[in-house]
């Protein structure tokens, strides 16, 4: 294999994490985050809405960036 000298981020990376995540009008993404969502707590989401999808850090390297989410499920009530 050729080293390039370019740097690979994959998908622990915040910056990649939140903008794969973080559109909540981009049908792609909202399937992904129903996905981690339903299969992580368990629960059937009947509405998804992120709160914050502004990113918010100048780097791919930034750390600490907190994807605010608000799920409605099947008897109406939210979930932050």
């Amino acid at each position: 294999m050729k080293e390039t000298g370019k740097k690979i981020y994959d998908f622990k990376s915040d910056v990649l994490f939140k903008y794969s995540l973080a559109n909540d009008q981009d049908h792609d993404s909202l399937y992904l985050l129903k996905l981690f969502i339903e299969g992580i707590l368990k629960i059937e989401c009947h509405d998804i809405k992120v709160l914050n999808p502004d990113l918010s850090r100048n780097h791919v390297e930034d750390k600490d960036m907190i994807l605010d989410i608000r799920v409605t499920v099947a008897s109406g009530k939210q979930i932050d």
